[in-house]
């Protein structure tokens, strides 16, 4: 049984390719399956992870469909000939039994070599506002699986299903009791938990600076500022007056483990919203700040954040209009009122789905049997 892993380009896309593979490993075990993974892509470092679960990687060119005029885009049509001879390759060479493709770069030229060969195909979007790779897509797919309802409207109903988004085994695992000691928290007080995607958050760090004295001297913070940002950022605050360096913890990423015992001791988060941070948020029942994106493909993070806080599981906070003292004023708000955020915390289990990894892993078994 030969699975092949298409899409990519950050975690939102990566990890949930890789949450499916744990699920496809776990059946093939569990049943005595032979299980062979392959990842056919644009390389990129959210792509380690999949090699870490046993998928064999082979890297392509990057061919982009843009929305927009670029000079970029001249030479993506130079490229795109190269590179879909390059997928017809990799795919003659593996022929594998099925396709799972998550959308992003190169990812449809990727779908229609499998249906040139007639690979079945399936997919899965992640947001409330499909990526263009997975609406065109879409037509030659056998399955389509969303993680929000309002995707329904890009894809054929009749084979479009909604899962959630598919999350990593590590989500579920978690040490409750090792988690204090593993962020040196006191028990005690309040912890914030302020994340800004696989790739940090620039703007998040810059309002969350000047309130960080604020911060420290009533809560524990826990921030990661992404990996890119660390040094400056930690050379920043350094310098800043009245910070409480025994209630605040900078890192510039964590691991899987270390991310799921941030999100156990956290009483509130301050995030992004991918679809990815909002079902993990809302599995673990976390209530959170929303940030979205404002530049992110067709305003998705805007509009998943607002699908989420329909029903109060997360307050949103859009950045056009966000100052240091609105954030600062939202967050004691929050985290001085245990009430609201226990209410916060029911609506959040209420929008969890667990099982999207297992649906579509079982789904793809079918083909590939």
């Amino acid at each position: 049984m030969r699975v092949l892993l298409t899409g990519g380009g950050t975690g939102g896309h990566t990890y949930p390719l890789i949450a499916v593979s744990q699920q496809l490993k776990l059946i093939s075990q569990q049943n005595n399956l032979p299980l062979e993974l392959f990842y056919l892509g644009v390389d990129g470092s959210s792509q380690k992870g999949l090699s870490s679960i046993g998928a064999k990687p082979y890297f392509i060119f990057s061919l982009k469909l843009r929305r927009y005029f670029s000079i970029k885009t001249i030479w993506d049509f130079i490229k795109a000939p190269f590179g879909f001879c390059q997928i017809l390759f990799w795919l003659y060479s593996l022929m594998p039994d099925v396709i799972f493709s998550k959308g992003g770069p190169a990812s449809f030229f990727v779908v229609l070599a499998g249906w040139f060969y007639r690979i079945p195909v399936i997919i899965h979007e992640s947001d409330t506002v499909a990526g263009l790779n997975n609406r065109l897509s879409a037509r030659f797919a056998k399955k389509v699986f969303i993680a929000f309802d309002g995707a329904k409207s890009y894809f054929p109903l009749k084979k479009t299903i909604t899962v959630g988004n598919p999350l990593r085994q590590g989500i579920f695992q978690i040490d409750q009791a090792s988690t204090h000691s593993l962020f040196k928290i006191q028990a005690a007080t309040p912890v914030l938990l302020i994340a800004g995607g696989s790739q940090g958050a620039q703007f998040i760090n810059e309002k969350i600076k000047p309130i960080l004295m604020e911060l420290s001297q009533k809560y524990q913070v826990i921030h990661i500022c992404g990996q890119d940002n660390y040094e400056a950022y930690q050379g920043q605050i350094s310098q800043e007056k009245g910070l409480n360096l025994t209630s605040y913890h900078l890192y510039g990423s964590l691991d899987e483990s270390q991310m799921s015992a941030a999100y156990a001791i956290a009483n509130l988060v301050v995030a992004r919203s991918g679809a990815g941070t909002i079902f993990e948020l809302a599995y673990l029942a976390k209530p959170a700040i929303l940030i979205p994106l404002p530049d992110a493909a067709g305003d998705h993070q805007k509009i998943n954040a607002y699908d989420y806080s329909q029903n109060g599981a997360a307050v949103v906070l859009e950045q056009p209009n966000l100052t240091e003292n609105i954030l600062l004023q939202r967050i004691t708000a929050l985290l001085d009122d245990p009430q609201r955020l226990i209410l916060m915390a029911q609506a959040a289990k209420q929008f969890a789905k667990p099982e999207a990894a297992l649906k579509i892993a079982q789904e793809i078994l079918q083909y590939a049997t």
